[in-house]
């Protein structure tokens, strides 16, 4: 997993530093690592793996392969996180039960952990809570609101600290506005296979190599119509739902000739292999 850090960050930790609340901060990337640790275990248990952990000013994102699973663990994923927060928060409230002349110590660390366990289950985009109504409510008309909704949200603390002159608010609920914006486009290509369309309906055909990946498939899919993929020279055909169960089933990186025919040998060139 590699970990990226954004210029805004080191801005947040040296001011929060300056003003005093270095120990308090110091606790709180504790508690964000916690969190984000929280969704990449989880996810690892699924078979997905965390590309990348990125530090922000006010939080932390982290990159994984999550798209193509079904619901369920998606959400179990997102609840992951809160989840690893409550635990810390816990454990941390145990140590100031046994060893409670340190209680300041304790007492910082419990509420770096519960208070940011608490905020990200809220129903604001992009919080947890956010996008588990975001899996919930898939319906193009919810999903605008929910967007609508996290941007006036975020858009009223943006005013909100302009009024009382907080730098720290502003810098935080503008981050929030673009983060949102930015996971709301991403998530669009993760809809592709959201469609009312059948085989019965209009299918567009897309000629395919059979040494191509699956992801590269995927990229081909027809937003707006139902596709079908044809493989050159060979005559099999497939279609976008076959695509879709791949991306979960297998590796994205597994090539055609091998779903279709149930190869998956150790040699990168297995589909070689099985061509006479």
């Amino acid at each position: 997993m590699r970990l990226s850090v954004h210029p805004l960050f080191f801005v947040f930790v040296i001011l929060a530093f300056l003003s005093g609340m270095g120990g308090f901060v110091f606790a709180l990337i504790f508690a964000v690592l916690m969190h984000e640790s929280g969704h990449a275990i989880m996810a690892a248990r699924y078979g997905i793996k965390t590309h990348r952990l990125r530090m922000l000013p006010f939080g932390a994102q982290i990159e994984i392969e999550a798209n193509f699973l079904d619901d369920k663990k998606r959400a179990m994923i997102l609840l992951a996180g809160p989840f690893a927060n409550i635990i810390v928060a816990l454990s941390f409230g145990l140590m100031l039960w046994l060893f409670p002349e340190f209680f300041l110590v304790w007492e910082v660390f419990i509420i770096a952990n519960a208070v940011p366990a608490i905020i990200n289950l809220l129903p604001i985009y992009p919080l947890d809570g956010g996008k588990l109504l975001y899996i919930l409510f898939k319906n193009k008309k919810w999903v605008k609101i929910i967007q609508v909704v996290s941007t006036v949200f975020f858009g009223g603390l943006f005013i909100f600290g302009v009024v009382v002159f907080n730098p720290t608010l502003l810098l935080m609920s503008g981050m929030m506005i673009v983060m949102l914006n930015i996971e709301f486009k991403q998530s669009q290509l993760t809809s592709k296979f959201n469609k009312s369309f059948n085989r019965c309906g209009k299918i567009t055909e897309i000629a395919v190599n059979d040494n191509m990946t699956i992801f590269e498939v995927y990229k081909l899919v027809d937003v707006k119509r139902y596709t079908k993929f044809v493989v050159i020279d060979s005559g099999k055909f497939f279609f976008e739902s076959d695509v879709e169960r791949w991306l979960i089933e297998y590796e994205m990186d597994a090539k055609v000739c091998n779903v279709l025919t149930g190869c998956f040998g150790s040699s990168e060139n297995s589909c070689d292999k099985n061509t006479s």
